[in-house]
């Protein structure tokens, strides 16, 4: 690790965080890390999935193809 603190540190803080790093496990991939929505089948954020999260609900069917009528928003809010 690689890690610049502003103000530097004293003997003592440059110890512990020696001591820190010691205790601390080193990344074991390479890899880039990720981000993924557990509460969506594509681990993608949804506001549906995290809706039914809250509520412990499901979503009424007819709720879905809401969102893609073709009518304008504020009726879409309305029906909703």
């Amino acid at each position: 690790w690689n890690i610049a603190f502003r103000p530097s540190f004293g003997p003592a803080e440059v110890q512990e965080w020696a001591d820190l790093r010691e205790v601390v496990p080193l990344p074991l991939s390479q890899d880039p890390d990720t981000v993924s929505w557990s509460l969506s089948p594509s681990g993608e954020f949804s506001v549906s999935s995290a809706y039914q999260a809250m509520c412990r609900l499901l979503v009424l069917q007819w709720l879905s193809p809401l969102s893609k009528a073709p009518m304008p928003l504020k009726i879409k809010i309305f029906v909703w």
